[in-house]
């Protein structure tokens, strides 16, 4: 079963992995062929900046990447 943003969460918390590691996780899959038509516009490097700040650890999602989709023009 993949990993949802809670269980990942967790696996930061548990010091598992680190919310840098998850968001270049992220980035691949943002960046493969099966999701070439999903984004309009990425903030990759700002993810970045924001990922290797010491104090991500405390926020709510700890630096993970979301996606918003945006159903109605």
């Amino acid at each position: 079963m993949p990993e949802d943003l809670h269980a990942t969460r967790e696996r930061l918390r548990g010091r598992a992995s680190t919310a840098a590691a998850e968001l270049e996780r992220s980035i691949d899959a943002a960046q493969a062929p099966a999701c070439r038509h999903a984004f309009l516009k990425t903030h990759f490097e700002a993810a970045r900046a924001v990922a290797s700040s010491p104090a991500v650890a405390s926020m709510p999602l700890g630096g993970l990447a979301v996606s918003v989709k945006c159903l109605f023009h």
